[in-house]
């Protein structure tokens, strides 16, 4: 069995502008800007998920146990996220104990939170996507 791909820099985290890979391909042409679609949590063993055109409400998220019910939900409470202005171009990331929002592109070597980074890849980055 091969070594699973890592993406550069940890992985990225990107808003609504940068389109996700059509499938489980490592980032690594740093011409390109291509959003982690594997990130995982090192203090909750959690595959991050991905909210896409909304952005947390920041004031509905005060302990891990928000995060938690949000990463559980099958389909997301309206009432933690907001769709109107930045939200609708935000993508949103939440595992079990954190989370965050993205307008623009978040590296996780540098932003993000702390314990998330690429969890490696069946593929790596050998074409260009458009």
């Amino acid at each position: 069995m091969t070594e699973p791909k890592r993406c550069h820099e940890e992985g990225m985290l990107a808003g609504m502008d940068f389109a996700m890979p059509p499938f489980d391909i490592a980032w690594l042409d740093r011409e390109q800007s291509v959003p982690c679609c594997n990130v995982v949590c090192s203090d909750c063993g959690a595959v991050v998920r991905r909210i896409d055109g909304h952005a947390l409400r920041p004031e509905k998220f005060r302990k891990p146990a928000d995060y938690a019910a949000l990463y559980a939900a099958e389909v997301p409470d309206p009432a933690v996220l907001k769709r109107v202005g930045s939200g609708a171009t935000s993508r949103s990331y939440v595992c079990r104990c954190s989370g965050c929002s993205v307008g623009g592109a978040v590296l996780l070597s540098t932003g993000g939170p702390d314990a998330w980074s690429c969890g490696g890849h069946r593929f790596d980055q050998g074409f260009a996507l458009d």
